[in-house]
């Protein structure tokens, strides 16, 4: 092929570029290869160098920030521009207003750490190149968390999606109610009838701090003995011992119910028909008073007044008589009966001579509207005059003699010394002969031991106790060791 535009004359006869082969080395950076026509090689060169000059072509950077005063710069200028900044950063001051030291930059320099970058594992300053290192390594890290940060962020986002997708707030889902709305019902719906039936529970049931209280005010039954069996309430099976629920309170309910019907039930089935006036029962004991004046009787009332039965308004009335003269007292069986204490009566005007004569004499009313009358008659005989008693002390017995002035039965009793209300023995002497020495042996009692010894006559006062002590054991002589064969032994 030859070259239609060919204006050399002189090249004798062209030859055309197509036909010309490349046989230098083939070049990979522009795709030359060997064996190309020379026109593809050209093409190719004129092509690199088309883009060079475009890649140089100064016009197409920002050049602002360095003042290039020359209207039209080239690349020398720009490189020359560049070499000089280079240079004159080996000198430039650090941000935070503390000189950097002088070095051949960038592998010598040392320049101050920034604030935000600074630890207790960094220092506060760097070589340049560490310090770019440093930078970069940080940079490195931040951008593989902003990609977890991203990866994580895209997850959650499908998460959130899927769940709006699935309910999406939606509260027109259909919901089955069994019980509350006994059929399909939207969410909202379903919502609204829950805290309804909820309130109106608390209505019923009450508050926490209610039913808190309600648990609390229960009473501890655990060791109150049962009305229908034996033992405690807290031997009966289930039962509950620190209650601390509603259900616990319910279960220790049931028990205790379950165990007053049972005593209800015994006693519906083994009672008797109603009370009569032979069920009212007045038994009266009558003593004188020790140490008071004469006439000062003490009356005890044991007995049963049986449910229902209403004492008279005025109360009972309480007649002393000495044979000749009376006085009348009044006072409510019903306050004291079966009481130690009983009812304190002063007769002091009567003879302190002569017997006297009690006589009680009582009305009860029965639920039917019945009346009941009664009446009591005691014969309380003068105390006697208080003998002295002889002793006979031994070391563990006591030999006691006195002489008794009337034929009143009468007793002898025995206490220690340290206690007076309970007696060690009691000699009963039974219809003894006016005016005789009654005697008696007290026997088993420890030596060495006050004893306190108190005479009574039947139905009267007892007399103040006169003091006896038993004679101390002897003291036994020691034995010889030598008699009983001691050896003695090294330690």
């Amino acid at each position: 092929m030859k070259p239609t535009n060919l204006k050399n004359k002189t090249c004798g006869d062209p030859i055309g570029s197509d036909c010309v082969i490349w046989s230098g080395k083939s070049l990979n950076c522009i795709s030359l290869c060997k064996g190309d026509s020379v026109t593809e090689v050209i093409y190719k060169m004129a092509t690199e160098l088309c883009n060079i000059m475009d890649s140089l072509n100064i016009s197409d950077y920002d050049l602002e920030c360095l003042n290039i005063s020359s209207c039209n710069p080239n690349i020398k200028d720009l490189i020359e521009i560049l070499i000089s900044k280079i240079c004159a950063l080996e000198n430039i001051p650090s941000t935070d207003g503390q000189p950097v030291s002088s070095g051949n930059c960038p592998t010598e320099c040392i320049v101050n750490v920034a604030e935000c970058l600074r630890s207790s594992k960094t220092p506060d300053t760097m070589l340049l190149i560490d310090y770019i290192n440093f930078i970069a390594t940080i940079l490195c890290q931040t951008v593989k968390d902003i990609s977890i940060i991203k990866s994580s962020l895209t997850s959650l986002i499908d998460r959130v999606n899927k769940l709006e997708s699935s309910t999406g707030g939606n509260t027109d889902l259909s919901i089955t109610s069994s019980c509350l709305i006994g059929g399909p019902t939207d969410l909202k719906s379903l919502v609204a009838e829950l805290e309804n039936a909820f309130c109106n529970f608390v209505d019923i049931v009450g508050t926490n701090s209610e039913i808190n209280n309600a648990v609390n005010t229960q009473c501890d039954l655990t060791n109150e003995k049962q009305l229908s069996g034996a033992g405690v309430m807290g031997t009966i099976s289930g039962w509950i011992d620190n209650p601390a629920t509603i259900s616990d309170t319910v279960v220790n309910a049931w028990l205790t119910i379950c165990d007053i019907r049972s005593a209800v039930s015994n006693i519906l089935s083994t009672c008797c028909a109603p009370a009569d006036c032979s069920d009212l029962i007045i038994t009266p004991i009558v003593s004188y008073i020790a140490g008071s004046p004469t006439g000062t009787f003490k009356v005890i009332i044991n007995g049963t007044i049986p449910l229902g039965f209403i004492e008279s308004a005025v109360g009972s009335s309480f007649i002393f008589s000495d044979g000749s003269s009376t006085q009348t007292y009044t006072d409510n069986i019903s306050g004291f009966i079966n009481q130690s204490s009983g009812s304190i009566f002063s007769a002091t005007g009567l003879s302190t001579t002569s017997n006297i004569t009690l006589t009680i004499n009582y009305t009860f009313t029965k639920p039917d509207g019945g009346v009941c009358n009664g009446s009591k008659v005691i014969t309380i005989p003068q105390p006697a005059a208080c003998p002295v008693i002889s002793f006979i002390p031994d070391k563990t017995s006591i030999d006691t003699s006195f002489t008794w002035p009337s034929s009143t039965n009468v007793t002898l009793s025995i206490y220690t010394a340290s206690d007076l209300v309970n007696p060690v023995n009691i000699k009963n002497f039974t219809s003894p002969v006016a005016n005789s020495v009654l005697t008696h042996s007290f026997t088993g009692l420890n030596a060495s031991t006050q004893y306190a010894f108190v005479i009574q006559p039947l139905g009267g006062s007892p007399c103040s106790p006169q003091m006896s002590t038993t004679l101390a054991l002897p003291c036994i002589k020691p034995m010889s060791i030598s008699n009983v064969g001691f050896t003695p032994f090294l330690t």
